[in-house]
């Protein structure tokens, strides 16, 4: 209403009563009325009998209403049926006008709609007044939609915040300027297992130890770092909590933030649990020790091979020179045989070499066939007998009778493994001393396998209980000086362990310093029906069906040629020698039907053996005939194997070359 309005409405009041009194009374009334409609909150007035009488402009204002009229007229339209709290509307209404006129005032949030049905939070004072009079009250409602609005972006606000912090791997906690903790996240009640976070703020103190590694109290050490970082803005606190059950140390670091809220100062620490980077740290330099310590053995077996290849290597040397300079038979054949020790010798060595670098490469296989164990034993014993009688070593034996005669197995493996410790056991073994071998049956009733147990007793040096925690592993030996005194590459009980491993079984020693040692292994095998003999055993009778063969011989080293030669010249072997893989073939083609068989080198000039073989069979699949290929290399890992028989070669033959080995693969592919 504007002021010339308001006016005329005075004007016309003055000419419809000569009361002064009532015309002082409607002036008034008309200059609150004016009051009123200026404020922007709604105000209402309801008199001594509970009835809403008066509303200012603003009520209208609110509800989208054209006039104050429209708001008495509506006003129990502008409330819903119930309240939010599921309480109907009218009867609380009455309840909060009675308060109003008992008390003297009172508020409480309403909820209002349009009439459309649109909410309208608000919160209403009723406040009671005497007016003309009578008692009645003043009501105050303010829209609260902004506010709520405010409260609920505030509060999505913090709940953002709040779940930021818990999924943060850090403790993150707030202390005031009294070094006491106020807030913390999530991760306080996971690391030490509380139910919830605020357990944390209760009991911090509690799993805090008295003092910190530095010998300081906690609280002092944590109140010195608040204040520096309040001075400072930034701080670092090495920390150390405990669990507060088990009392478990937590090593911690805290990253400390001096923040200021509400002209109030307060320190943000970030706690990061070192207890897995610390498990971590310790378990690196254990294997950095574990590393210095294998790299320190590797640096010694290195120096032991470099021993140990030049002492047979100088035995060689010296006893060829012996031997050509020799006058009589006797000691050229002396000396010959000295050359043969220290090679068999040095070959051992290179074996055990090859062997480790084959196992340590994963390429480590079984080959599993029937065989006699009673006849391979015999064969590991004739192999020390020699080097036992020497030294005057009684050497004894017990085969459990319920042992099948044929067993499935990887016989070269299984003869390997006995080889080496009836080998160790005469290195370490004095005069007259005694060493006995024994193989018993274990029969695991209802398994697919059974099981050989293996014992190797001596008489010899022994082992101290520290030796023995390290003799298994590789480039290692019980110490030093046994080295020194007996040589060897300390490789041999490693591959056995590994070889035994792969064959289900274990192995392990039973030992006394000074008073010998018992090496015990067990495997895993299947009987067989039927076997192989030992080739070993055969006499040269056996030998006549290869008598007079044709041979073409591949091989470009000239002394090869001449070992392979003196193999085969006691059979009148007819021989035709090839320096290349090129020649091999122009031989072969020359006259594909002479040869009763073909010794193939691999490594060639100009042609290698393995094209070589693949061109003449190439030729042979339109002849239809086939002359057996036997490959002779150094190159004896499986896959080396493989890449032969590929090629189309039938047998493979390992250099250096065995007399016996040669003539059984010769047998075998003339059957």
């Amino acid at each position: 209403m504007s002021k010339r309005e308001s006016s005329k409405e005075l004007y016309d009041i003055i000419l419809k009563t000569n009361n002064l009194q009532s015309i002082i009374a409607n002036y008034e009334e008309l200059q609150l009325n004016v009051i009123l409609d200026a404020i922007p909150a709604v105000c209402t007035f309801w008199d001594e009998k509970r009835k809403l009488v008066y509303c200012n402009q603003a009520a209208a204002n609110l509800f989208l209403l054209k006039t104050a009229q429209d708001y008495l007229d509506n006003f129990e339209k502008l409330s819903p049926e119930f309240q939010p709290c599921a309480t109907p509307s009218v009867p609380k209404a009455l309840m909060y006008l009675e308060q109003g006129l008992e008390h003297g005032q009172v508020k409480f949030d309403w909820m209002h709609q349009t009439l459309d049905g649109t909410p309208i939070p608000a919160e209403i004072t009723l406040t009671r007044v005497n007016w003309k009079g009578k008692f009645g009250l003043v009501g105050l409602t303010v829209d609260r939609r902004e506010f709520l609005k405010y409260r609920a972006a505030e509060t999505l606000a913090n709940e953002r915040l709040h779940a930021m912090l818990d999924s943060s791997p850090f403790i993150c906690t707030i202390f005031d300027d009294t070094c006491t903790p106020i807030e913390v996240n999530q991760e306080a009640a996971f690391i030490f297992g509380f139910k919830d976070k605020n357990d944390y703020l209760k009991r911090f103190w509690e799993i805090t130890p008295e003092f910190q590694p530095n010998g300081q109290t906690s609280y002092d050490t944590l109140y010195h770092e608040l204040a520096q970082t309040l001075k400072y803005g930034k701080g670092y606190l090495p920390w150390m909590h405990h669990m507060a059950d088990t009392e478990e140390p937590i090593p911690m670091e805290l990253f400390l933030t001096g923040v200021e809220i509400d002209g109030k100062k307060y320190v943000i620490a970030h706690g990061r649990d070192l207890r897995k980077e610390k498990e971590t740290m310790s378990k690196l330099q254990t294997a950095m020790i574990e590393a210095q310590a294998a790299n320190h053995a590797k640096s010694n077996f290195l120096s032991n091979m470099s021993h140990e290849i030049r002492t047979p290597l100088n035995a060689i040397i010296g006893m060829t020179n012996i031997g050509k300079n020799a006058k009589n038979i006797k000691n050229k054949d002396y000396s010959f045989n000295r050359i043969h020790e220290a090679s068999m010798h040095l070959l051992g060595i290179i074996s055990d070499i090859l062997e480790m670098s084959k196992i340590e490469a994963g390429k480590f296989e079984l080959h599993n066939t029937p065989f006699s164990f009673s006849h391979m034993l015999d064969s590991c014993i004739s192999m020390i007998t020699l080097s036992a009688t020497d030294k005057n070593l009684v050497v004894s034996k017990y085969i459990d009778p319920s042992i099948p005669i044929y067993i499935l197995g990887d016989e070269l493996r299984i003869k390997q493994v006995i080889t080496n410790l009836l080998t160790n056991a005469v290195k370490f073994t004095d005069n007259d001393g005694s060493i006995d071998i024994s193989v018993q049956n274990l029969i695991e009733l209802g398994e697919e396998f059974d099981y050989l147990f293996i014992m190797v007793r001596d008489t010899g040096i022994g082992m101290s209980k520290e030796q023995l925690s390290r003799v298994f592993y590789a480039f290692e030996q019980a110490d030093v000086g046994t080295t020194r005194k007996y040589g060897g590459t300390g490789l041999g009980l490693s591959i056995c362990r590994r070889i035994v491993e792969a064959m289900g079984g274990e192995i392990w020693i039973d030992s006394e310093l000074g008073k010998g040692s018992a090496f015990n292994f067990t495997i895993k095998y299947v009987k067989s029906e039927s076997g192989t003999g030992n080739f070993d055993e055969l006499n040269k009778e056996a030998h006549e069906p290869l008598r007079g063969s044709k041979v073409l011989l591949a091989e470009d080293v000239e002394i090869n040629r001449e070992i392979v030669i003196a193999m085969l010249e006691p059979l009148e072997f007819e021989i035709d020698c090839a320096e290349n893989g090129v020649e091999a073939v122009s031989l072969f083609l020359r006259n594909p039907d002479k040869y009763d068989f073909i010794l193939m080198d691999v490594q060639m000039p100009e042609m290698d053996g393995l094209t070589a073989v693949r061109h003449i069979r190439e030729y042979e699949e339109s002849t239809g005939g086939r002359v057996p290929i036997i490959a002779m290399t150094a190159n004896v890992f499986s896959e080396d194997i493989d890449k032969c028989l590929k090629a189309g070669m039938d047998d493979h033959l390992g250099k250096p070359l065995d007399f016996n080995v040669l003539f059984e693969k010769l047998l075998l592919q003339s059957a």
